[in-house]
């Protein structure tokens, strides 16, 4: 069944596809180049604003002239508020003020940061060369210094865009680095899965959280492929093949424990489309890397893209933003109960915890209690997710009646001991050998978020934060069922208060859920920056604990098969 128009989408439009195309000219290193795509977007627009030109969409008639220009103007304000080169900045605000002044309804931004928790983050409007914002990014431990300007314009250069995403995780520069070049692997580089399918795969992911923020930005990815819109229609509308890869991803995204070799060899199997093992790890990578991008995505309230369809209006300019919301509310004291219970220890008191810690051992039957404990205790600190209708766009993805039981407070994971599989240990090289260079990528970007650190806390600087950092990322293996028996699990009690342990579980398991009084009223005193970092850790702890129960399960297939 084929879907020819946009109507049977109503919940949303796509950018015009002449006009990605030739804002594809701009992502160019050559300042020749891209004045002379500049004129050619400028010359299209004039023909357009006089009536003179219908840009078609591939087998559809001619559309009106204003029609199309609005479909435009959105990806000339994303472009002149977030290019990394100030010539296209400068050239494409002129353009969309031009336009105004001769009548022409132009679009606003409807969010002036890319995060609605964080009142601002690193900012492209200026010049790159010597210019800079009169506001400048708050709190931030990596300044917009000459590392952070180099990746975002590779990033612009790769992807035609510095998205919301990489704009919040440059407080990181080197460690978006090693994200985007990743994210570039899985989505971009060569592999066995064909690249139509890629951004299926991932849309597919983040629907199983209601990212629809990702979900529209692989749509336009997939648009851009040249396989028609068909397959955006839902799952019912995708290729056989990839609908088979349904069940595995419910299983990855809520259950993982639950993945077996059956959900492994029933892919293998011609109904299913014949999946080979190396298609399976990479569609794997690609679910688990978008799962676990969704929590990120709502813990650190990324707002739509500016040519998302919220992300801009053509009615006035919004109103300024309440000053209460331009800051971390910290409330009025560091000790205040909160909704999840219990109190928050101070920095002061977590520095003096960290040091007592590193003079306690503990016996292998002590952490495997303690361990116990805080997996039936964490998850008794929340409940499932009161769900609201998904909207259509989600929906489409997804073949539940409800979003799913993504809560397993009344059945917790069973035990997996990591001795008995790991991802440094196993699972890295199997990566590696399904799919080549996977591995050495993925682990480069593990190793670099699990020790990535400035040894600041705070207003404090020299703090070793070892534990604290280690405390976050084994808590979040943890509530998959992770144990680890020469970590000790009494320092997730005594370093993680019962909110900050209460946000790891939303975002282990209904990321969906995070609002902003969760940011901040979790960890008030730290800053901004990071946050952003607790929020990469986790990021990164779930995206590892899914791989290594489906490498498991891929393991113990080829095992059985006598691979």
């Amino acid at each position: 069944m084929e879907v020819n128009d946009q109507s049977a989408f109503p919940d949303r439009r796509w950018p015009d596809l002449n006009c990605l195309r030739m804002a594809w000219l701009l992502a160019n290193r050559d300042a020749a180049t891209r004045a002379r795509a500049l004129d050619e977007i400028a010359n299209c627009v004039d023909r357009l604003s006089a009536g003179h030109y219908g840009s078609p969409l591939q087998d559809q008639p001619l559309r009106p002239c204003n029609e199309v220009l609005a479909e435009w103007l959105p990806t000339f304000l994303r472009l002149a508020k977030q290019c990394p080169f100030s010539d296209v900045r400068k050239r494409l605000s002129a353009l969309l003020s031009d336009l105004k002044d001769r009548g022409i309804r132009i679009p606003y931004v409807v969010s002036q940061s890319p995060s609605s928790f964080i009142p601002e983050v690193v900012s492209l409007e200026k010049s790159s060369e010597g210019e800079h914002d009169s506001a400048e990014p708050v709190e931030c431990n990596c300044q917009m210094d000459a590392t952070a300007e180099s990746v975002l314009e590779t990033v612009f250069l790769d992807r035609c865009r510095v998205d919301h995403l990489a704009l919040t995780t440059a407080f990181h520069p080197k460690y978006l680095e090693y994200f985007h070049q990743t994210q570039q692997f899985l989505m971009q580089g060569d592999g066995p899965l064909k690249y139509e399918h890629r951004p299926l795969i991932a849309i597919m992911a983040a629907a199983r959280h209601q990212c629809t923020t990702l979900i529209y930005q692989e749509e336009i990815e997939y648009l851009q492929q040249d396989c028609g819109e068909s397959a955006l229609g839902g799952l019912k509308f995708m290729e056989e093949k990839l609908r088979s890869l349904n069940e595995l991803n419910r299983v990855l995204a809520h259950r993982p424990w639950h993945l077996t070799e059956e959900h492994i060899e029933a892919l293998t199997k011609p109904a299913a489309g014949s999946w080979s093992l190396s298609e399976i790890v990479h569609a794997i990578m690609i679910m688990a890397h978008f799962h676990a991008l969704s929590g990120f995505v709502f813990a650190c309230g990324i707002n739509p893209e500016v040519d998302h369809p919220s992300g801009h209006s053509f009615d006035r300019p919004p109103s300024p933003v309440p000053s209460e919301m331009n800051g971390n509310t910290n409330g009025d004291s560091l000790h205040e109960e909160s909704s999840a219970g219990g109190v928050e220890q101070s920095v002061q008191e977590l520095m003096a915890t960290m040091k007592d810690l590193r003079e306690v051992e503990h016996s292998h039957e002590e952490m495997l209690k303690n361990w116990t404990s805080i997996l039936v205790d964490s998850l008794k600190l929340g409940s499932p997710a009161t769900v609201q209708a998904q909207r259509d766009q989600v929906r489409r993805y997804v073949d539940d009646e409800e979003v799913l039981e993504s809560w397993p407070w009344s059945n917790p994971p069973p035990m997996f001991r990591a001795q008995e599989y790991s991802w440094d240990e196993h699972g890295f090289s199997l990566a590696n050998r399904l799919y080549n260079g996977s591995g050495d990528v993925l682990d480069e970007k593990f190793r670099f978020a699990y020790n990535m650190t400035y040894n600041t806390m705070a207003d404090y600087v020299g703090v070793d934060t070892k534990l604290f950092r280690r405390a976050i990322w084994k808590c979040m293996q943890l509530l998959f069922g992770i144990f680890q028996d020469d970590f000790n699990y009494d320092s997730i009690k005594r370093l993680l208060s019962p909110p900050v342990i209460h946000y790891i579980v939303k975002f282990a398991f209904t990321p969906e859920d995070i609002t902003k009084e969760n940011y901040d009223s979790t960890m008030r005193e730290l800053k901004h920056s990071e946050k952003v970092h607790v929020n990469i850790m986790l990021y990164e702890a779930r995206f590892q604990v899914e791989l290594v129960y489906a490498l498991r399960a891929i393991t113990r297939f080829m095992t059985s098969k006598s691979f």
